[in-house]
């Protein structure tokens, strides 16, 4: 039924869910995910397989002389997203799956980021940060993470904003990046915020700038 509701009339999905996509419905939909031995498997599935046409003929809108804007593929990114935060409540604490399921977002959320970027999944990723802080996971399961991105110094820098506002150890994170790369992620941070605000320069759609230089300040001064 989720999958038929997904996939069937994608017009009105997102009136369905909620235009913020986080409602009671997306909730319940997420307890779905978060609820059985194989979720995390489950919802990658039906990212790489049912949603994998949407995305095709979005990025390639002559693959079939036809272009859809479908709201599935991102309402499924945040039902995974809620089906995480079923499993770090208290109710339904299950850090083991939580981090399996971040796991399997990260990996469809960082794939549409490279070949289709956007600021809807900017912010996703910045929101599925937001989650790690409450995971049992090793700060170089959080750096290599971040060192995905490169050289995007926007995506980098929305995600240590997430992760330095739900209370993650920054200093630690600073620390095995200098040791593993001889780089310090907040050198990044501090390259956007000086590119956002060059002289006759196009501004972040995001409009996160001031939000990021307080967060870049709090840390320098732990």
């Amino acid at each position: 039924l989720y999958i038929d509701t997904l996939i069937a009339d994608n017009s009105k999905l997102n009136y369905l869910l909620g235009k913020s996509r986080q409602n009671w419905p997306a909730y319940w939909a997420a307890k779905l995910f978060s609820h059985g031995s194989n979720g995390p498997a489950n919802w990658f599935s039906i990212w790489r397989n049912e949603l994998a046409e949407i995305r095709r003929t979005r990025l390639h809108p002559n693959y079939k002389k036809d272009y859809i804007y479908s709201y599935a593929d991102a309402v499924h990114l945040q039902v995974g997203l809620l089906a995480i935060d079923w499993l770090i409540g208290d109710e339904n604490k299950d850090l083991q799956k939580a981090t399996k399921l971040w796991s399997v977002l990260f990996e469809a959320s960082f794939e549409a980021h490279l070949t289709s970027p956007t600021s809807e999944l900017t912010l996703f990723l910045s929101n599925l940060f937001a989650r790690l802080p409450y995971l049992d996971v090793s700060v170089e399961f959080a750096g290599k993470a971040i060192h995905r991105f490169g050289d995007d110094l926007e995506t980098v820098s929305v995600c240590i904003l997430a992760l330095e506002r739900n209370g993650y150890d920054m200093p630690e994170l600073q620390e095995w990046f200098e040791a593993k790369f001889d780089l310090s992620p907040l050198k990044k941070v501090d390259d956007f915020i000086q590119w956002d605000r060059r002289e006759g320069g196009k501004r972040s759609s995001l409009n996160l700038t001031d939000q990021i230089e307080v967060s870049l300040e709090s840390i320098r001064g732990q």
